[in-house]
């Protein structure tokens, strides 16, 4: 057991009764201040052992079966480590449940914090609100925080300790200005994000006040971070903007492994250098397919496919695929096998760059074909370098940079050049040049 000192002891009692409105029956043992601290600096142990949820007639725990599943506790470790986490998950697999759970442990242990929730309508960010109330209202007495106010119409939670949460939704009253305006907080949940209207326009006018928040946050010790989650909805649209963040985040199966021991998930020698890939935006995707849980059947499956009647929704929402436009060259099915592949080795470039490696032994009677994705990089858009097997086409490696100089480009290009020669000892290089922009110059 933890060596508790005095004044540890009384801080932490102080800080207990300062989240009551009424003290005169609060009894604390030492043992309580042992899991006091514990789940402040355990949230993982916090869910698991003290969290309860409303299920249908019923109240559950995350300590219950398989309810706490293993992409779960990824997303949650994930969120810690790096910040900003994506959860894509199948309907009825605990998105906003788990998300209440982590704002609810930001809001109790941590006195005077703010929590904004984003949602697409009134009514479901008043879900999201009820259930943090109702996870608070579960909590045993040492570790439960008053609500200043019992109103369940309100669109905002005040707590004794100072924490509070807020909910806002695209509205008259909530005009795409005035939200952008209204994320000033270290934490942000956006839920259902791929089903709000204007996103990425309310997303791109809050970033400097969020990050701003995120820097107080940092000073005082205490959480921030941004977690998104949604089922698909398109590539286009109302959609795009969860697209665009889903396809240029980090999947989260390249930061874990299997531990050969115990089965469980651990983090990844190269986590680190994975993780923050300047050609990535720094969310770390959690992907949570309905076969994943040992509690939805085929039998489920089939029913929820009934209930749906449209087979464009059930990709979306059960097999969480981005479905495309009708013009899209990809079919729906194909779409949904993209996965992403473990790199095997991380070569460092020039100019403070780097390019990932997919296959080691490569076959020198093979011959590689090394693509160039020409682009000024002065907007959007990356130099991108693509080598692929001539006689299986299996992609060897790519690179994938914003440069902003032709001289920097071509100077890599050569780099990766000269490393595919080294690699094959011969000249089975064909290099392929995108006949664009600057690259028509270049093919001349």
């Amino acid at each position: 057991m933890l060596s508790v000192s005095t004044n540890l002891v009384r801080s932490i009692g102080n800080s207990i009764r300062s989240s009551k409105t009424d003290t005169k029956n609060l009894n604390l043992s030492e043992y309580n201040i042992q899991e006091w601290i514990k789940c402040r600096s355990n949230i993982l142990y916090f869910i698991k052992t003290y969290i309860r949820f409303e299920t249908i007639g019923n109240v559950s725990s995350y300590a219950d079966g398989d309810n706490f599943h293993p992409k779960l506790k990824r997303f949650i470790r994930s969120i810690f480590k790096y910040k900003k986490s994506t959860l894509m998950a199948s309907r009825q697999l605990g998105k906003s449940t788990i998300n209440a759970a982590l704002i609810t442990w930001t809001s109790i242990f941590f006195p005077r914090n703010k929590a904004i929730i984003l949602n697409l309508k009134k009514e479901a960010a008043l879900e999201n609100l009820n259930k943090i109330k109702f996870m608070i209202n579960e909590l045993p007495d040492f570790l439960k925080v008053d609500a200043t106010s019992k109103s369940d119409i309100k669109t905002y939670m005040d707590l004794a300790n100072g924490s509070g949460i807020k909910v806002f939704y695209p509205s008259s009253v909530h005009a795409k200005s005035t939200i952008a305006r209204s994320l000033t907080s270290p934490i942000l949940y956006i839920d259902e994000s791929a089903h709000i209207p204007e996103m990425a326009d309310i997303f791109g006018a809050s970033q400097q006040i969020l990050s701003k928040a995120r820097e107080q946050a940092l000073k005082s010790g205490y959480p921030y971070f941004i977690s998104i989650s949604s089922t698909p909805n398109g590539i286009a649209g109302v959609g795009e903007w969860f697209y665009d963040r889903w396809t240029g985040g980090i999947d989260s199966d390249l930061l874990f492994e299997k531990d050969s021991k115990t089965g469980l998930d651990v983090w990844t020698k190269d986590c680190d250098k994975i993780a923050n890939d300047p050609s990535k935006n720094s969310f770390i995707n959690v992907r949570y397919h309905w076969s994943e849980d040992s509690t939805k059947s085929q039998a489920w499956f089939e029913e929820q496919k009934r209930e749906l009647s449209d087979q464009r929704k059930v990709n979306q929402e059960l097999n969480l695929v981005f479905v495309g436009t009708s013009n899209c060259i990809f079919d729906d099915d194909m779409l949904s096998q993209f996965k992403a592949q473990k790199p095997i080795e991380i070569v460092q470039c020039l100019h403070e760059t780097h390019m990932v490696v997919y296959e080691e032994n490569l076959n020198p009677n093979d011959f590689y074909l090394i693509g160039v994705d020409t682009a000024r990089s002065l907007g959007g858009a990356y130099n991108s370098v693509e080598i692929f097997s001539f006689a299986k086409f299996t992609q060897i490696a790519e690179f994938n940079f914003r440069l902003g100089s032709f001289t920097k480009y071509g100077e890599i290009i050569d780099f990766i050049f000269r490393w595919l020669r080294k690699k094959i000892s011969n000249d089975n290089i064909i290099l392929c040049i995108e006949n664009n922009t600057i690259g028509s110059n270049w093919s001349k």
